[in-house]
């Protein structure tokens, strides 16, 4: 017999494995809870990236997956007037306006506002989204991963605190959190240290993740140390490199897939995610740590990276994460102490894994956001 159909979740994303954090959580979703089905709208938010026709991700995925078959649909195939759904799920703020035709109808609803996605600190259109979903009758829950952003709502009088769910930081793809890489293999000392950059280019020169500071890092590096090390770009940043000596020192990657990222991150010995916020306009902020920095402690990177917003109340700094300033001379130093010692670099790179495992394994991410949708959707049933 088949489940009802409870849960709805709308995403303008998924099944795209380019959004991984997004696939991951969907996914997840329609494994555990057989009552949720996801309507997709077509297109992709992220620029720049290769992306194949909607129908195509949804026949890749249920092929893939057979028993989310008739649960993945596009919207163009959905009436929600016809479909009475009890709990409508959703991620970022720019959904509100994707599917305010469904919020409207009063159905009751959740949503994760994640930073970005049209979610813009101190701006009045980010400020009338927010009133706006907040007012609309079937708003029940909000699920936040960032204390600033719990604080923003609530000082702002937007939402009042027991409609708040604070769960730090973000979902992964379960394969970077596979037994196997429970321990970091040891490096070669002889082998060259691998240095990474990663993030999607979302704008010219990428000054919000930090791209401008990295490169002077490699300069500063370059120009201060002999050691063996090994410069990537990965997201499609070949353009925003002008310097063409420096050029020679970095290695080019485009945006990957999940398995990808994954096999190339497990190879290397230091992630520096040196992002800014308030970049390129008034408010724009990233999670701390970001995506990318969180995916490569899981895979047993030394992560080095900025918090802007000082949302770190979860890692050693120093023994599990490395917090750095936006001075290039500084990181590069900090850098090189952990490269010169490479006993601590590897001590580094192991707790640091087992501490990304801890924050953001299945149990620590997913265990409160089922539990939070199934307690709704029980709610909505008396």
């Amino acid at each position: 017999m088949k489940a009802a159909r409870k849960l709805c979740i709308l995403d303008n994303s998924f099944p795209d494995q380019h959004s991984a954090f997004r696939y991951a959580e969907i996914k997840i979703y329609l494994e555990t809870l057989p009552e949720a089905v996801v309507v997709c709208v077509p297109g992709h938010i992220v620029t720049g990236l290769k992306t194949k026709p909607l129908n195509q991700l949804i026949k890749r995925f249920c092929d893939e997956n057979p028993d989310t078959k008739g649960r993945v649909i596009s919207y163009e195939l959905f009436n929600s007037t016809t479909n009475h759904y009890k709990l409508l799920y959703f991620v970022f703020l720019f959904n509100v306006r994707t599917f305010r035709a469904e919020l409207k109808r009063g159905t009751p609803f959740v949503f994760t506002l994640y930073p970005g996605g049209a979610f813009l600190p101190y701006s009045d259109e980010t400020n009338q989204l927010l009133k706006e979903v907040f007012d609309y009758p079937g708003f029940r829950r909000v699920i936040v991963t960032q204390p600033f952003v719990r604080d923003y709502l609530v000082r702002g009088g937007f939402c009042s605190e027991e409609k708040i769910t604070l769960i730090p930081g973000v979902v992964v793809p379960s394969e970077f959190c596979a037994p196997t890489l429970l321990e970091p293999p040891l490096r070669n000392e002889n082998e060259p240290i691998n240095v990474c950059f990663v993030a999607y280019r979302y704008s010219e020169g990428g000054r919000e993740k930090g791209l401008d500071i990295f490169l002077d890092v490699v300069r500063h590096l370059l120009a201060t140390t002999d050691y063996s090390m090994r410069f990537h770009l990965v997201g499609g940043w070949q353009s925003d490199v002008f310097d063409e000596e420096l050029r020679s020192h970095l290695i080019f990657h485009d945006a990957m897939e999940t398995a990808q990222l994954l096999e190339f991150l497990s190879k290397i010995d230091i992630l520096v995610s040196p992002n800014r916020s308030g970049e390129p306009v008034q408010g724009r902020f990233d999670g701390f740590p970001t995506g990318a920095a969180v995916q490569a402690g899981l895979a047993g990177a030394a992560v080095f990276a900025t918090d802007c917003l000082w949302q770190n109340n979860y890692f050693k700094d120093g023994e599990e994460i490395v917090i750095i300033s936006q001075s290039p001379s500084e990181i590069g130093d900090r850098i090189a102490s952990y490269i010169s010692d490479r006993s601590r670099l590897e001590s580094l790179r192991s707790a640091g894994s087992m501490a990304f495992r801890r924050l953001y394994g299945p149990e620590a991410q997913m265990g409160p956001r089922i539990e939070l949708l199934r307690k709704l959707l029980k709610a909505e049933e008396n």
